[in-house]
C-alpha cells in the first residue's frame, strides 16, 4: 500500500468514526421543508422531537434564517428540560421565516454531537380544491414549470391514476389511497407534484413566488381538486355515509364512495392539524354551468341555487366532520367551452352561477368564507389543444390567474381571516411506577383516543403505557371527530435507576444524651428523599442511637436503592454531683455515676483547676461542680451543674477538731498544709512537739501522750502563713 492510499483509508476511518459519533442525535420532528401556519402575530409554535443519548444533560437548538432577511434568528437556546429516555422534546415560538434548524448536545459542559434540518418554515399553507382549473390539466412536462423561490413547497406525492401524471419524482401511494405521507415535502420545482391530486403544476408555482415575495415567508400547497367534477359530486361524497356519485360525463360511471370529498377532508385533518392552514382555495363551477347551457333561464337559476346550497353544505360538512373551521376563498367561475372532434364549441358564461358563488360569501350564515378571483374573462378564447381543451388556462395566462389569486388572498389576510394554526403537539413524559418500572404518558387536550405501536405492533390503547420496554414507538391519536394524528417513530429507553444518595452528618454521630446530630441527604438535582424512619425531607435531626439510611426519588418518580447506612450512638451523661461540706475547708462533689468521672469546679463563675471530687476552699462564695466523662477523643458528656454557697469558718484560717481531744486531733487550714511545720507548746512556752506535714488536706496529730491540760498549737505553712490556736487535752 502506498502512502497516499494509507492516508485516504485513514481519512475514511476517521470520517466513519465522526459520522458515528455525530449520528447519535437526530431530528424526528419537524420534517424537512415542513411549514407551520403563522398566526396574526407572524409566528407559530414549532414542536421539536428527536432522538439522543440517554445520559446527556443539555440540548440546545438554533433557528438560523436560510438567507439574510428570511426570518428572525433564534440563537443557541437550551431546552427547558434535560433530555430523557433517549429522546428530547420542546415547543418553540418562531417568527415567520425560512430556517435551518440546528441541534447540539452536551455532557458535563462538553459538546457531544450535533445535527441539523436544512429547511423548516413559518409561513402560509393553502389547500386547493375544485375541478381541473384548480387541479391542473393532464401533465405535460413542458407546461409544468416550477417556482423560482426555494420557499415554495408542496407535499410531493400522488394518489390518482398514473396516466394523468407522468412525473417520476413523486411518491405514488396507490390509486385513491388516503394514507397520505407526511415526509414528502419538497420544493415546487418542475418535476414536483402538488399532492395528492395535482396534475400539472399549472399556475400555482407562480402564485407561490408572488406570495413569498409579498410576505417574505415560505408557502406550501396541497391539491385535493378533481377534474370534471360537479358540485353534486362534492356534496354527495361529503355525506356522513356517502354512496358512489355519478360521473357528470358518463352516466354509467360512478366515483368511488366518498370521493372526491375525502381527499379534501383528509388533507384538512392531516396537514391542517399538524401544519395549520390559511385557507381552502376553491375553484369550481365550469362543469355545472356548462351542463345547463341549453336549459331555460328558470332552470338555470334553480340549478344555480342548488349549487349554492350544496357548496354551503360541503363547507359545513367539512367543518363538522373535521372540527376545524378552515376559511374558504370561493372563486367566481362559470366559463366553459366544449371540445368536439378537435374543435372548440361556443364560449359559454352563466351569471346565475357567478351570483350563486358570490352569495355563498355574502348571503350565507357561514363565517370565514371570502371572495376568490373571477376568472371568467381570463384568456378568452381558451387554447384549442389537448392540454387546454378549450377550457384550461395555457402558460400565457398563468401570470394573470396567479395575480388574481394573490390579490384575493391579500384581501382576506388584511381583512379578518383567521388562519388555522397547528394543533398542540402532544406532550410525552416518562415516569417510574411504584415498582420502579418505566411508564410512558401522553398528555393532550385535543385527542380522545390513542394507540401505541412498538415496532409496528399494537401494544396499548390508553394514554398511559405501563412497563415499557426500550424500543422504537409510534403513536396514533384520534380526536372526537375521528381526525387522526400520528407521532413519527421515535426511540424510548427505559429510565435508568438514579444513583443512590449519600448521607452527610453535620456533627459527630456519637453524642451525649440530650444532644442530637443533623443528617443531610445528598443526591441529584430535584431529588426528594425518604429516610428509613419514614421522614420525607432532605435533612433529619437524630437524638437517639440507631442505624439510618435514605433513598431518593427523582423528578420522574424513579427510586434509588438505599444509601449506605450511618450509625448514631447516644452516651449517658454523668449524674449530677452532690456537693457537701466534708470538713471546714473541703467540699465534696462526688457523683453517684460509676466509671472514669472527672469534675469541673467553678468559684463565682470562674473555672478552677481541680478535677477531682474533693475541693479545697479558701474563700467564701458560690461554688459549682459539674461531672464529665470522656468517651472518646472527640466526645465528653457532662452532668448538670450543681451549686453550693460556702462560708468560711470563723477560725482565722486554722481549724482543729475535735477540741478538746483525748488522742487524735485533725488540723485543716485555708492554706495548703503540704510542707507546713507544726508545733505544740505549753501555755508557758515550752515546746512539746515539732514536726513537718508532708501532705495537704487534713493532718492528724496524736496527742495521747500529752498530759491533760491546755496547750498552744502553731502552724507555719510553706507560703509563710502562721496560724495559732489553743487546744485542750483531757483524759
Amino acid at each position: 500500500m502506498n502512502c497516499s492510499c494509507f492516508k485516504n483509508s485513514f481519512l475514511v476511518f476517521i470520517l466513519l468514526i465522526s459520522i458515528n459519533i455525530l449520528g447519535q442525535t437526530t431530528i424526528i420532528y419537524p420534517h424537512n421543508r415542513q411549514i407551520f401556519q403563522r398566526n396574526s402575530q407572524n409566528e407559530a409554535t414549532i414542536a421539536l422531537l428527536g432522538k439522543c443519548n440517554q445520559d446527556l444533560d443539555l440540548i440546545q437548538y438554533k433557528f438560523e434564517p436560510v438567507k439574510k432577511g428570511q426570518g428572525t434568528l433564534i440563537d443557541w437556546t437550551s431546552l427547558n428540560t434535560a433530555p430523557l429516555g433517549g429522546y428530547y422534546q420542546e415547543n418553540v415560538l418562531v417568527k415567520g421565516g425560512w430556517y435551518t434548524l440546528k441541534i447540539r448536545t452536551y455532557k458535563n459542559s462538553k459538546l457531544i454531537d450535533s445535527t441539523s434540518l436544512q429547511r423548516v418554515g413559518v409561513g402560509e399553507n393553502f389547500i386547493i380544491a375544485g375541478q381541473s382549473n384548480a387541479q391542473g390539466s393532464a401533465r405535460d412536462t413542458n407546461l409544468s414549470s416550477g417556482a423560482k423561490d426555494d420557499r415554495v413547497n408542496v407535499a410531493n406525492f400522488y394518489n390518482y391514476y398514473t396516466f394523468y401524471n407522468s412525473s417520476t419524482t413523486n411518491k405514488k401511494i396507490g390509486d385513491l389511497s388516503t394514507d397520505f405521507p407526511f415526509t414528502e415535502f419538497s420544493k415546487l420545482d418542475s418535476q414536483a407534484t402538488i399532492g395528492p391530486m395535482g396534475l400539472s403544476n399549472y399556475y400555482w408555482p407562480r402564485l407561490g413566488d408572488m406570495l413569498t415575495e409579498k410576505y417574505n415567508v415560505p408557502v406550501s400547497f396541497i391539491n385535493a381538486a378533481w377534474l370534471g367534477t360537479k358540485m353534486r359530486n362534492w356534496y354527495e361524497s361529503s355525506q356522513t355515509n356517502p354512496k358512489p356519485s355519478q360521473n357528470p360525463f358518463n352516466p354509467d360511471l360512478y366515483y368511488t364512495a366518498g370521493y372526491p370529498f375525502i381527499n379534501l377532508k383528509r388533507s384538512v385533518e392531516l396537514y391542517g392539524f399538524k401544519n395549520g392552514v390559511r385557507a381552502i382555495l376553491w375553484h369550481q363551477g365550469e362543469t355545472d354551468s356548462f351542463s345547463f347551457k341549453n336549459d331555460n333561464e328558470e332552470t338555470k337559476k334553480a340549478e344555480a341555487t342548488k349549487y349554492k346550497n350544496q357548496l354551503i353544505d360541503v363547507i359545513k360538512n367539512l367543518r363538522n366532520q373535521t372540527g376545524i373551521e378552515v376559511p374558504w376563498l370561493v372563486s367566481e367561475i362559470s366559463f366553459a367551452a366544449g371540445r368536439v372532434d378537435g374543435v372548440c364549441t361556443s364560449n359559454y358564461w352563466d351569471n346565475n352561477f357567478i351570483q350563486a358563488q358570490r352569495e355563498v360569501v355574502t348571503s350565507s350564515d357561514l363565517p370565514q368564507v371570502f371572495s376568490g378571483p373571477n376568472t371568467d374573462n381570463v384568456e378568452i378564447p381558451r387554447k384549442n389543444d389537448e392540454i387546454a381543451a378549450c377550457v384550461h388556462f395555457s402558460p400565457a395566462a398563468y401570470e394573470e390567474v396567479a395575480n388574481l389569486w394573490s390579490e384575493k388572498i391579500n384581501a382576506a389576510i388584511t381583512g379578518n381571516i383567521k388562519a388555522i394554526t397547528a394543533k398542540e403537539f402532544p406532550k410525552l413524559s416518562l415516569l417510574c411506577d411504584l415498582n420502579n418500572q418505566t411508564t410512558a404518558k401522553l398528555s393532550s387536550s385535543v385527542f380522545t383516543k390513542i394507540k401505541w405501536f412498538n415496532e409496528s405492533k399494537l401494544v396499548d390503547s390508553s394514554f398511559t403505557l405501563n412497563k415499557i420496554n426500550s424500543g422504537k414507538y409510534t403513536v396514533r391519536l384520534e380526536d372526537a371527530k375521528g381526525n387522526q394524528y400520528t407521532i413519527p417513530e421515535f426511540q424510548m429507553l427505559t429510565l435508568p435507576q438514579p444513583i443512590k444518595p449519600t448521607i452527610q452528618s453535620t456533627g459527630d454521630t456519637l453524642f451525649c444524651a440530650g444532644k442530637s446530630v443533623e443528617l443531610k441527604a445528598n443526591g441529584s438535582a430535584n431529588m426528594k428523599f425518604t429516610w428509613s424512619t419514614g421522614a420525607q425531607s432532605s435533612n433529619i435531626i437524630i437524638n437517639e442511637s440507631g442505624t439510618f439510611k435514605v433513598l431518593g426519588t427523582n423528578e420522574f418518580n424513579c427510586k434509588t436503592s438505599f444509601s449506605n447506612a450511618i450509625q448514631t450512638k447516644v452516651f449517658d451523661n454523668p449524674a449530677a454531683p452532690i456537693i457537701a461540706q466534708e470538713s471546714p475547708y473541703f467540699l465534696s462533689g462526688k457523683t453517684k455515676t460509676d466509671g472514669d468521672i472527672k469534675y469541673a469546679w467553678e468559684f463565682n463563675g470562674s473555672p478552677l483547676s481541680e478535677i477531682k471530687s474533693v475541693l479545697r476552699v479558701k474563700e467564701a462564695g458560690k461554688y459549682s461542680n459539674t461531672a464529665f466523662k470522656k468517651y472518646s477523643t472527640t466526645l465528653t458528656c457532662i452532668s448538670p451543674k450543681v451549686e453550693f454557697n460556702y462560708t468560711l469558718p470563723e477560725d482565722f484560717g486554722l481549724t482543729v477538731f475535735p477540741n478538746p481531744a483525748s488522742a487524735l486531733i485533725s488540723i485543716q487550714s485555708k492554706s495548703s498544709l503540704n510542707g507546713a511545720v507544726i508545733k505544740i507548746y505549753t501555755m508557758d512556752g515550752k515546746i512539746l512537739m515539732d514536726s513537718n506535714i508532708i501532705q495537704d488536706g487534713t493532718a492528724q496529730i496524736n496527742v495521747g501522750q500529752i498530759n491533760q491540760g491546755l496547750y498552744k498549737i502553731l502552724v507555719k505553712t510553706a507560703d509563710g502563713m502562721i496560724y495559732q490556736k489553743n487546744i485542750s487535752v483531757y483524759r
